[in-house]
């Protein structure tokens, strides 16, 4: 066991050539890079090794200071390295960005920064142009290629930083005192500001586009939606969404009446099949006792005290229920007879 894991150690990948900053280039050095991870991955678990490893293969660009892979990570390395971030100046209480560690991160870093041929000139032009929009990484990480590209300095880097942020970012940046001093400290409370930004904007916009509604008397679901037809008006079985009151829905409908509609389970505010109050559709409250006609004759609820004013209702609707029968209108007369009404 020892001796096999003896020999998986002598096993060594060949070590790539250095890279020197040449567009085309680029893929051979991590291509070669890869395969030593692979054949060697004992000895590269960590990405924070890979990088570091791959950091001592970057030789300087004698010929073009603007494509150094040298100088460019030298700008990459405080970030991956807190002692070296604190060795910055005021760089003290600097803290480290994790994602700066993943290799997948530095690759696409060294892909952004050397896979075309970019001068010095069309840089300058990328930097005169460069505008904060939606995402604080894209901004922030351009910013940093383009500072080694251009080789402007720190101050100049820190104006830009401020003139190219978007209005809601420039607010939230201007809010914020006391500011760090270093460029790179600066950069690390921008990136953490807009991630709180980009993530509230991502809640809201999930909150307007699913809408919660609240309805304390039922809640919608199936084709009891409440929506209204191509018409305007609801059909049979749905329901509305607008709140209602119930002293509002009921009002007029004497107490005897709403109590005899509750002991036969009806609609308190129509009298007829058996929902709630809120879920009733008619348009006015019936406010007269209800008496359902099946198989065309009339059955009344309530003769032992026959009704001797004329005038007096004893139902009124004329719509078929869901049940089968219909709600006629009826009147009684002295004697205690009913008539249909006209």
């Amino acid at each position: 066991m020892v001796k096999d894991q003896k020999k998986k150690d002598k096993a060594q990948a060949p070590k790539p050539q250095p890279y020197k900053g040449d567009p085309e280039d680029l893929e051979r050095f991590i291509r070669q890079l890869e395969n030593v991870w692979a054949l060697e991955s004992h000895r590269y678990k960590k990405d924070i090794t890979k990088i570091r490893y791959a950091a001592n293969l970057l030789h300087r660009n004698g010929t073009d200071k603007h494509r150094d892979p040298v100088k460019w990570y030298e700008s990459y390395h405080p970030k991956i390295d807190l002692a070296a971030a604190k060795r910055l100046p005021g760089g003290a209480n600097a803290t480290l960005d994790r994602r700066w560690s993943l290799w997948s991160v530095f690759v696409e870093s060294l892909r952004s920064s050397f896979a075309t041929r970019v001068g010095r000139e069309q840089a300058v032009n990328q930097w005169q142009e460069l505008k904060h929009t939606d995402s604080i990484d894209d901004f922030l990480d351009t910013l940093t290629n383009l500072m080694w590209r251009t080789g402007y300095e720190e101050e100049i880097a820190k104006d830009k930083l401020v003139r190219g942020l978007n209005k809601e970012m420039g607010l939230a940046w201007a809010q914020t005192t006391p500011k760090p001093k270093s460029l790179h400290e600066q950069m690390s409370l921008l990136r953490d500001i807009g991630h709180s930004l980009e993530n509230f904007r991502a809640l809201n916009k999930t909150q307007q586009s699913h809408p919660q509604k609240e309805n304390k008397g039922f809640q919608n679901n199936g084709n009891r939606n409440g929506n209204k037809n191509e018409n305007g008006k609801r059909g049979r079985g749905e329901i509305s969404t607008d709140w209602k009151e119930k002293s509002v829905e009921l009002k007029g409908i004497p107490a005897d009446i709403i109590a005899e509609r509750k002991k036969a389970n009806m609609y308190l505010k129509c009298g007829k099949g058996p929902h709630k109050w809120f879920e009733c559709f008619a348009k006015e409250p019936i406010t007269t006792k209800t008496i359902p006609k099946k198989k065309g004759i009339p059955q009344v609820q309530d003769t032992s005290k026959p009704n001797t004013n004329k005038d007096v209702k004893i139902s009124a609707v004329g719509l078929e229920d869901e049940h089968g029968g219909r709600i006629i209108e009826l009147v009684t007369d002295s004697e205690g007879e009913y008539e249909l009404l006209k």
